[in-house]
Parts: C-alpha cells; sequence; structure tokens
C-alpha cells in the first residue's frame, strides 16, 4: 500500500515531540527490566486479523494469509498509545470515581521496529466510530459497550489511569485486538509553555486561519507565542463540515516546526529536555515506568523518523444526527495493518503444507 500523507489528529503534538526528540537524541541510560515489562505483552499476544482462512494454530501463533501471501506478526516491535486529553488544565490528582475524564481528541499509536529501525505513527481520527465503553452514573448495571466516536471513551474514566485505560481498550479493539505495551497522555494546557521554552514557533499561516489574528495573513511566517500557539493549534471553524480535516495539516506542520526549535534548544542545552520533562509532568498520565522509559530511549536511539512516517486510518467523515461521524474502511485498514505490524514469509506457508 502506498503510504498516507501524515495528518496528524487533535491536540496531542507535544507528546508526539517528547518522545521522538528523546528517541532521536538517544539517552545512554541503564538497561533494566524495562525491556522485559514492555516486551511482554508483545511477544504473548498477536492481532485478531481479517483474512483467508487459515489453520487456527497458526492464526494463534500471528500468522495471517492474505491475497495469496502469508505474513507473520512483527514481535519485534513495541506499540505506545499516545493520547491527547482536551482539558486545559492539569490532570486530577486521582481518579475520581466516575466519568469525569475529558474526551481524547487525539489518538496515536507509536510504532518502534527492531526489523526496520523506523518509529511510524498511526493517527486514528477523533471521530472514529468504534465500540466504547459507556458508563451509566444513574444506573451502573446498565452500562455497556456501544458504538460511538472514540473520542468520547477517555471521558467515562476517573480522568487519569482509568480513562486511559478505556482509551487503550478501545483502540486496540479498533486494530483487531492489537497489543500495546503503554500509554502516554497530556493535556492541551500545555502547548503555550513548551512554545515559548524554544523562543517561540514560526509558521506560514494558511488559509483557513487568515484573518483569525490581525497579523495572520495567508502565506505570511509569523511566530507563534504564548496563547496565539494553542489558537493556532486548535482553531477550526466548526460551520465548515470537514474543518477537523482541514486542522489536520496545520498542526502536522506546527508539529515538525516545533521538533526542529526543540532539537536545535537541545544542542546548546543539555538540560532543556529533562527539564521541560519535569516541569510539565503535571500534565501527563502514563502506565510507562523509569526503566522501560529508560529501555525506550536507548534501544530507539538511531531509528529514523520523518512526516511520511506518519499514517492516517483509511475511511469516510459522514454527518450524524448531531456531528460528524468517522467510519473505517475496513478492507483498507486490514492492508494498513498488514503493511505497518506484519512481515512476509513463507515459515507458516511450510507448515500448512506439512498438516495437509
Amino acid at each position: 500500500m502506498k503510504k498516507i500523507n501524515g495528518k496528524i489528529i487533535g491536540r496531542i503534538v507535544l507528546v508526539i515531540l517528547f518522545i521522538i526528540v528523546f528517541v532521536l537524541l538517544g539517552v545512554y541510560l541503564f538497561l533494566g527490566s524495562g525491556k522485559r515489562k514492555l516486551m511482554s505483552n508483545t511477544k504473548t499476544t498477536v492481532p485478531d486479523m481479517e483474512g483467508e482462512e487459515l489453520e487456527e494454530a497458526l492464526r494463534e501463533q500471528g500468522y495471517i494469509y492474505h491475497d495469496g501471501k502469508m505474513y507473520k506478526y512483527n514481535d519485534e516491535i513495541t506499540n505506545i498509545l499516545l493520547i491527547g486529553i482536551d482539558n486545559p488544565n492539569p490532570v486530577p490528582e486521582e481518579d475520581a470515581e466516575y466519568a469525569m475524564g475529558f474526551q481524547n481528541d487525539g489518538n496515536y499509536v507509536l510504532i518502534l521496529d527492531d526489523k526496520s529501525k523506523e518509529v511510524k505513527v498511526l493517527a486514528i481520527d477523533r471521530n472514529t466510530m468504534t465500540e466504547i465503553y459507556m458508563y451509566n452514573s444513574d444506573f451502573p448495571d446498565q452500562s455497556q459497550y456501544v458504538e460511538r466516536q472514540i473520542c468520547l471513551q477517555h471521558g467515562f474514566g476517573g480522568g487519569r489511569n482509568y480513562s486511559c485505560e478505556l482509551t487503550v481498550e478501545a483502540v486496540s479493539k479498533l486494530l483487531y485486538n492489537l497489543p500495546i505495551s503503554g500509554y502516554l497522555s497530556v493535556n492541551y494546557g500545555i502547548i503555550s509553555y513548551v512554545n515559548d521554552c524554544v523562543g517561540g514557533v514560526t509558521v506560514t499561516i494558511t488559509d483557513d486561519v487568515a484573518g483569525v489574528r490581525d497579523d495572520w495573513v495567508s502565506g505570511k511566517e509569523v511566530t507563534l507565542v504564548s496563547d496565539a500557539a494553542l489558537e493556532y493549534v486548535r482553531y477550526r471553524d466548526k460551520s465548515e463540515f470537514g474543518s477537523a480535516s482541514v486542522r489536520l495539516n496545520r498542526q502536522k506542520g506546527y508539529v515538525f516546526a516545533l521538533y526542529n526549535a526543540m532539537i536545535e534548544k537541545s544542542k546548546t542545552d543539555i538540560s532543556f529536555l529533562p527539564d521541560l520533562y519535569k516541569r510539565t509532568s503535571n500534565y501527563t498520565v502514563t502506565d510507562i515506568s523509569i526503566d522501560e522509559m529508560t529501555y525506550l530511549l536507548t534501544r530507539c536511539n538511531g531509528y529514523s523518523f520523518s512526516e511520511d512516517d506518519v499514517y492516517f486510518i483509511p475511511g469516510e467523515t459522514v454527518k450524524g444526527i448531531e456531528y460528524e461521524e468517522f467510519y473505517v474502511d475496513k478492507e483498507k485498514l486490514n492492508e494498513l495493518m498488514i503493511e505497518l505490524f506484519y512481515i512476509e514469509t513463507d515459515e507458516g506457508e511450510r507448515s500448512k503444507d506439512s498438516n495437509e
């Protein structure tokens, strides 16, 4: 399948930047139990992919037969879910009892591939219609799984870890029970702060935001500072159908502009990235421990990553009764899953033949 142009959805831009910047710089720390814990999930589970008829034993080992070829799930990859939360404030100190989370506007699977030495990102539209767990606070025994926009899932947890765990479950199910080894969420309220820590971010004003501010003229270069950065990332004309998709390309440009600014800043100030993470940690929630993060960062030193390594789940946006709804093209998603998470092999073919 041809690579799909990178389209970044939602407000998770800083999470991706934190991870990718550390990955590319390579932080040489001790390797500990992080590798064992992170890889345990990937090594023991495989997606339940749709494919042509195949012996159950082979399917359980991660094999899939598609379009006349045999593939096997690549257990050398690690999948981390990056979640952008529609909340300008720090995360609550403890999980609330129920339905106290916010919308997960940004959902990205960060794919770390040891075989190809690449970092890839699979972006999921916030309006993707899929199965989520909806908690009924009035009648808890009537809580159930229903088809809704995936961005609603985080809201039915307590605002911290449980909300993220529900989001991980929803994303994994959407992707045929893809194994996800950890999650990292961030509230968008830190965008302005990080933007200013690098001295502002220079962008070229696009047509869709021209005139939103007096100095925002289409085609003009502007250095964003303070609230202007947040407005640039968040703004969309809700009266225009599909405006969320238009915003995606604008956010993509901002992400890589900020990324380059962070790299330049870190070259002259080695304490910049660690200090930045400490100062913004109250806006993040993760189940990735220090030793796991250490393993990830050390393992991925030298991995490649570019704008072409951002993929978008294929589908179509339609107007629902109240809100926009994005429906996944299952056939194309199946092909994309094979491209990103599988490797072609004849091992399963030989095994299948020997049993016939």
